[in-house]
């Protein structure tokens, strides 16, 4: 479909940069991001599921210490990351 859209100049002109970079038309980089925001409930989603699942591994851990930490670690990362 065609359409027409209203983009902030520096931003069409990041865009623009990003797709010479990647060898890409500014089209198929817009259609990207929009299936990325669409997407995003889905996202969130797995991403509740998995702090849940590694918070009760903390909680009662059924793995060798070691491998609970590793996991301790990457669930701290998560939280950290603003995921936007």
């Amino acid at each position: 479909m065609k359409t027409s859209l209203e983009i902030p100049d520096d931003l069409y002109r990041q865009a623009e940069a990003r797709a010479a970079r990647e060898r890409r038309e500014i089209n198929d980089l817009v259609s990207d991001g929009l299936r990325l925001v669409l997407g995003a409930g889905k996202w969130e989603a797995s991403r509740t599921s998995a702090l849940a699942a590694l918070e009760k591994v903390r909680r009662h851990p059924p793995y060798p210490p070691g491998r609970v930490q590793i996991m301790i670690e990457e669930a701290n990362r998560l939280r950290k990351e603003s995921w936007e």
